[in-house]
């Protein structure tokens, strides 16, 4: 899939999840700011062979941490996550998902980023490395 960039708003340029045993850490690095008004929300798309979707969401408001939550649009639920986990340093966006959000039937899920600026869709298809929390000296936190 190409991805789809709006270059009015932040791109991701780059997007790591780490995988711990009880959650999985997301870094989406930007090139652009966070706005300083109004909302931008940097999601995780994670898809099932089998058709389950999920969108794993950082929510900032006015350029502040504002929500962390995963929408499971299969099962059309939602849940909310610890916003302490949630940090903004410069143009790397970090949370942090329970590691049961990833647990779908099939093979292995594929994942993207997409960024959504004030309710419009700015950025998607943007591809994920992953890692394990072995290759990682620490845990950021």
């Amino acid at each position: 899939m190409t991805p789809y960039i709006c270059p009015a708003a932040p791109i991701p340029v780059r997007a790591v999840m780490t995988w711990f045993s009880d959650e999985c850490q997301l870094l989406v690095e930007c090139r652009g700011d966070v706005p300083r008004s109004g909302s931008f929300i940097v999601g995780l798309e994670v898809k099932s062979d089998s058709g389950e979707i999920r969108h794993c969401c950082i929510e900032y408001a006015d350029a502040s941490p504002a929500g962390i939550f995963t929408f499971d649009l299969w099962w059309n639920l939602q849940f909310a996550h610890d916003l302490g986990t949630v940090k903004m340093r410069g143009p790397i966006l970090e949370g942090r998902f329970p590691a049961w959000i990833f647990s779908m039937p099939g093979s292995a899920p594929s994942f993207s980023v997409f960024c959504i600026q004030n309710g419009v869709t700015t950025a998607s298809g943007v591809q994920v490395e992953q890692t394990s929390a072995q290759n990682c000296p620490a845990r950021s936190g």
